[in-house]
């Protein structure tokens, strides 16, 4: 194949990821819409020109250089691409095991009990470094700590805001959370109310004040006094209405800091005067410490060796996400079923099948609660091995599959199906395709 027409191959493979729902979806929560247009348009360019390559000579040297590097971009750009797909199936997580959806973000708070936060002492201690920094030139500091739902951005602040130093560096701490309605006014009434001040004036009075008393009472609060203000979960990505907050909170002593959590790359580059602070995902052994607290009353873990051996493989798909560990582990709190337990981990294997659309090979070992594969089982196509053992309750015969002509992209090389009460048939649906790579 020229190389010209493999890379563009590539490019509309590349094309087909930047165009799908999913991250659209990803890119509107992340505040990228415009970086995506902007990739779509460039592709769509690269398209051309890859077409108007075609016609130049194979021997053009100086074509092939280029062409090469083109190539390496873009398999680095589909790489990009498949972390965001993982990021979207961290997302899942949260929406399948998640109990009630509600419509209004929860409020945060300050308080934590620091025992209950793993893995965060590094981030704390970085944290708390940057908010005693006193190299700001006079500047109110403004810190943003950006990452994905769930990673814990508030439980980090809540560690570095509840710390004896961070106690004794500032006059006058104050918390609220933002979230998604960013109102002037209800902010500077929430700051204020965040005080003691405040509240001895009474929340009553305050909704009655006119927005030039709430300033002057919001100023004469913090004063010269050296503060720090958290701005919990911030979504606003509104410049203007940004700046007509910061204006208000420009008072107070030098060395004041401002600590913003935020999911938002947008978000993080307007407000922040400092580089963002980007939280990473917790180490799987933090994890695993994680879910055994949640999976089990305090000293019990060691007793069920059965399943902690399946929670190790629930935690892997967890990615590194706390949010996502404890609500996993908590559906299985209390339960000793080991059936129980495979099937959270089964149900988590195959609610995204398209997400693993690279997975080569799949074992599935007493799933006593799988009754059928998931009609997206199709995606699987680079599937080579395929085991299935004692699965009793497994119907393969999938009547609705038979006409599915994705299921002809199969190319299986080892089939395994071995302990399947329930299969009556070979399942001729699972075979289309794979006729001349089997090994039998």
């Amino acid at each position: 194949m020229a190389l010209e027409s493999f890379a563009f191959n590539v490019a509309e493979k590349v094309l087909e990821k930047v165009t799908s729902y999913a991250y659209q979806e990803i890119c509107f929560a992340w505040g990228l819409q415009g970086e995506l247009k902007k990739l779509e348009d460039i592709l769509l360019t690269v398209k051309a020109v890859l077409l108007d390559a075609e016609e130049k000579q194979a021997s053009d040297h100086q074509l092939r250089v280029w062409l090469a590097k083109l190539e390496d971009a873009l398999y680095d750009a589909e790489d990009v691409l498949d972390e965001f797909e993982c990021e979207n199936q961290r997302r899942r997580v949260l929406q399948l095991y998640g109990t009630t959806i509600k419509k209004e973000r929860v409020m945060t708070h300050s308080f934590v009990k620091e025992s209950d936060v793993i893995g965060r002492g590094k981030d704390k201690e970085n944290i708390i470094r940057l908010l005693q920094d006193s190299s700001d030139g006079g500047q109110i500091s403004i810190i943003p700590i950006i990452g994905i739902g769930g990673l814990g951005k508030t439980a980090l602040a809540k560690l570095a805001y509840n710390d004896e130093r961070v106690n004794n560096h500032f006059q006058l701490k104050m918390w609220v959370c933002v979230s998604e309605n960013f109102d002037i006014r209800n902010l500077i009434e929430k700051i204020i109310k965040s005080t003691e001040d405040g509240m001895n004036y009474g929340v009553e009075k305050l909704s009655k004040m006119e927005m030039e008393q709430l300033r002057r009472f919001l100023q004469e609060i913090i004063g010269d006094k050296k503060y720090l203000l958290i701005l919990d979960d911030v979504w606003n990505d509104d410049l203007m209405k940004w700046n007509e907050l910061k204006e208000l909170l420009c008072t107070g002593a030098n060395g004041s800091k401002i600590l913003v959590t935020t999911r938002n790359n947008t978000v993080a580059s307007i407000m922040g005067t400092t580089p963002t602070y980007e939280l990473k995902g917790l180490s799987n052994d933090e994890c695993m410490d994680l879910f055994t607290r949640w999976s089990f009353k305090e000293g019990q873990a060691n007793q069920y060796q059965n399943l902690l051996k399946i929670g190790e493989e629930i935690v892997k798909k967890c990615k590194g996400v706390p949010l996502a560990v404890k609500t996993l582990a908590s559906l299985l709190f209390l339960k000793t079923d080991e059936s129980y337990w495979k099937s959270i981990r089964d149900k988590y294997l195959f609610e995204d099948m398209q997400g693993l659309k690279h997975l080569r090979t799949l074992s599935i070992y007493l799933c006593k609660s799988l009754i059928s594969l998931p009609q997206n089982f199709k995606y699987l196509t680079a599937l080579e091995t395929l085991n299935i053992t004692r699965c009793k309750n497994l119907n393969l015969t999938m009547e609705e599959g038979k006409d599915d002509q994705d299921l002809a992209r199969f190319r299986l090389q080892k089939l395994a199906l071995v302990g399947l009460p329930k299969l009556v048939e070979f399942p001729e649906w699972l075979l289309r395709g794979s006729t001349n790579t089997l090994q039998i």
